[in-house]
Protein backbone atom coordinates (compact mmCIF):
# COMPACT_ATOMS: atom_id res chain seq x y z
CA UNK A 1 0.00 0.00 0.00
CA UNK A 2 1.10 3.55 -0.58
CA UNK A 3 1.14 6.21 2.14
CA UNK A 4 -2.09 7.75 0.86
CA UNK A 5 -3.85 4.36 0.58
CA UNK A 6 -2.93 3.34 4.11
CA UNK A 7 -3.75 6.78 5.51
CA UNK A 8 -7.21 6.58 3.94
CA UNK A 9 -7.74 3.07 5.32
CA UNK A 10 -6.78 4.21 8.84
CA UNK A 11 -8.52 7.57 8.69
CA UNK A 12 -5.33 9.55 9.34
CA UNK A 13 -3.35 12.05 7.33
CA UNK A 14 -0.42 10.86 5.22
CA UNK A 15 1.77 13.17 7.30
CA UNK A 16 0.90 11.06 10.34
CA UNK A 17 2.36 7.97 8.69
CA UNK A 18 5.44 9.93 7.65
CA UNK A 19 5.83 11.07 11.25
CA UNK A 20 5.55 7.48 12.52
CA UNK A 21 8.22 6.53 9.97
CA UNK A 22 10.53 9.30 11.22
CA UNK A 23 9.93 8.16 14.82
CA UNK A 24 10.66 4.54 13.90
CA UNK A 25 7.21 3.30 14.94
CA UNK A 26 6.23 1.92 11.53
CA UNK A 27 9.00 1.92 8.94
CA UNK A 28 7.80 1.07 5.42
CA UNK A 29 9.86 -0.30 2.56
CA UNK A 30 11.09 2.12 -0.10
CA UNK A 31 10.64 1.76 -3.84
CA UNK A 32 14.28 1.95 -5.01
CA UNK A 33 13.67 3.83 -8.25
CA UNK A 34 11.55 6.54 -6.63
CA UNK A 35 12.20 6.36 -2.89
CA UNK A 36 8.47 6.30 -2.18
CA UNK A 37 7.12 4.47 0.83
CA UNK A 38 5.29 1.15 0.38
CA UNK A 39 3.65 -0.73 3.22
CA UNK A 40 3.60 -4.53 3.23
CA UNK A 41 0.62 -6.30 4.82
CA UNK A 42 2.65 -6.78 8.03
CA UNK A 43 3.61 -3.09 8.11
CA UNK A 44 -0.01 -2.08 7.50
CA UNK A 45 -1.02 -4.31 10.43
CA UNK A 46 1.61 -2.62 12.61
CA UNK A 47 0.29 0.79 11.56
CA UNK A 48 -3.24 -0.28 12.54
CA UNK A 49 -1.96 -1.35 15.96
CA UNK A 50 -0.09 1.94 16.46
CA UNK A 51 -3.22 3.84 15.41
CA UNK A 52 -5.43 1.87 17.83
CA UNK A 53 -3.03 2.36 20.73
CA UNK A 54 -2.65 6.07 20.07
CA UNK A 55 -6.43 6.44 19.74
CA UNK A 56 -6.76 4.79 23.16
CA UNK A 57 -4.41 7.38 24.64
CA UNK A 58 -1.15 5.44 24.65
CA UNK A 59 1.89 7.39 23.56
CA UNK A 60 4.87 5.37 22.52
CA UNK A 61 8.36 6.13 21.43
CA UNK A 62 10.83 4.04 19.55
CA UNK A 63 13.42 2.56 21.89
CA UNK A 64 15.38 0.44 19.44
CA UNK A 65 18.86 0.97 18.00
Amino acid sequence: MSVSELAAALGVRPSTLRHWDAEGLVVPDRVPSRGTRRYSPAQARDARIVHQLRSAGYRMTHSGP
